[in-house]
């Protein structure tokens, strides 16, 4: 679930909070990178936290997503497809005592095999998307046998390629097709 807030809204983050019934929530802007201003804030701490919610939104729109704590119990999946195709994936693991999965805050990644089920639901995401597509990255976490997503990932520079060694080749592949 997300909240989207425009830049020229100041929303009551504590309001927010309560109406959505959220304990915690991560707040980010909707265009970013290696989670940069991506924060928590929970009920207790929102009130505090609106003046860092107004200066966000002075300098981009934003979301309020619920936090996911599977992204902590379990880890963030990165399934990557190559002209269609699923080629690799990694869980990514945050550092104790964070949220964040990026390397920049102590997050790791490790090349890892998901089920047919979860590739075949990524799959299905990807579908979702009308153009076609020379690549994209599934970022999503597990939950009851299911994929939640948290973004797909069509311009992003990061597919984890030295995690899987034959990953290379395959994305060459996909270039060549996607060229012919």
């Amino acid at each position: 679930p997300t909240a989207w807030l425009d830049r020229r809204g100041a929303p009551d983050l504590a309001a927010l909070l309560r109406e959505r019934g959220w304990a915690r929530a991560v707040v980010k802007p909707t265009i970013s990178a290696t989670a940069h201003n991506t924060w928590l804030t929970s009920p207790a701490t929102a009130g505090a936290d609106q003046p860092r919610l107004a200066a966000q939104l002075a300098g981009s729109a934003a979301m309020v997503q619920e936090f996911v704590a599977e992204v902590v119990e379990q880890g963030e999946w990165s399934l990557m497809f190559f002209g269609g195709r699923f080629s690799h994936a990694v869980l990514k693991q945050a550092r104790p005592g964070d949220f964040r999965v990026q390397d920049d805050f102590g997050g790791t990644a490790v090349l890892a095999q998901p089920s047919p089920a979860l590739i075949a639901q990524a799959q299905q995401l990807l579908g979702c998307v009308e153009a076609p597509l020379l690549y994209a990255r599934v970022d999503a976490v597990e939950r009851g046998g299911r994929l939640l997503l948290i973004e797909l990932e069509l311009i992003e520079p990061s597919l984890f390629l030295a995690e899987a060694p034959e990953a290379p080749a395959r994305l060459a592949q996909a270039i060549a097709e996607y060229l012919s």
